[in-house]
């Protein structure tokens, strides 16, 4: 088997690097977030009573697209058009609000011992299909000294799916040479360590502070919350997640999580 670190470095994307220390500034930043969850309780609330009307709209608007489904003229058609176009939209609606409800009210914790190197294995089997189909490889390189690591096995997969998702789209503006992504794992001390690499186009300075924020992104057909979401899920393992990239030099995201739950964890976890 190849090994990672050199892999990575021969195909531009750099070497791996350690995970950050736990302490210092992200806790400062931790007690910022706490600060704003009230705001987000609220924001929660004010997106649940906007979901409730906009599902009567989606469903009021399948009930005429299913009276107008034949239109006898060109006025019907048109209004069967529009039928539609709005409902593209309702869908789309719908679909930022689940996702901003993750955020505003995430879920408890479902944790179990698991292993790490088989839900990297389940993602890359559900991925790998579609990233053939548009010709970027698919590398993973495990550990196979991780021991079993308590984790909510579902919000896990959905955090390192954000992640693969991220560096296939990052990929779609790499025009020259071959295009990869790669998942591996690695035991440090007390954490387990996941990487998401990709040697694409990299990010500017500017967009790698910006890119944790909800709502940036820099696709027009991004939401621009799929990162934060998936650092929202890491850190309610007690975890970090952090990003490096460089311009022409490929993005590589550094994800940590304690081997045990600690006690400040599984406090947040029991009174959620």
């Amino acid at each position: 088997m190849d090994d990672p670190w050199s892999s990575s470095r021969d195909r531009g994307m750099g070497a791996l690097q350690s995970p950050p220390p736990l302490g210092g500034p992200l806790f400062l930043e931790e007690k910022r977030e706490n600060r704003a969850n009230d705001l987000g309780t609220l924001l929660g609330g004010f997106a649940h009573e906007i979901r409730n009307p906009l599902s009567t709209i989606g469903l009021n608007l399948k009930l005429l697209a299913e009276e107008w489904k034949e239109p006898a003229n060109p006025k019907e058609e048109r209004a069967a058009r529009r039928i539609k176009l709005i409902q593209g939209e309702v869908t789309r609606l719908q679909h930022l609000l689940d996702e901003f409800l993750r955020i505003a009210r995430p879920p408890s914790l479902q944790r179990a011992p698991r292993d790490l190197n088989g839900v990297l294995k389940e993602i890359a089997d559900f991925v790998e299909p579609e990233l053939r189909r548009r010709n970027i490889r698919l590398k993973i390189y495990p550990d196979s000294s991780l021991p079993l690591v308590p984790v909510d096995a579902a919000r896990l997969r959905q955090a390192i799916l954000n992640l693969v998702l991220n560096a296939q789209a990052a990929l779609e503006g790499k025009e020259e040479g071959e295009r990869e992504i790669l998942l591996s794992s690695r035991l440090q001390g007390d954490r387990a360590v996941l990487y998401v690499m990709d040697n694409g186009p990299g990010m500017t300075k500017e967009t790698l502070k910006r890119c944790w924020k909800p709502w940036f992104s820099t696709r027009p057909d991004g939401s621009g919350l799929g990162l934060s979401i998936a650092r929202r899920i890491v850190r309610d393992h007690g975890g970090t997640l952090e990003a490096q990239s460089e311009p022409g030099k490929g993005t590589q995201f550094i994800l940590t999580l304690p081997l045990e739950i600690r006690e400040q964890g599984a406090g947040k976890e029991s009174s959620s």
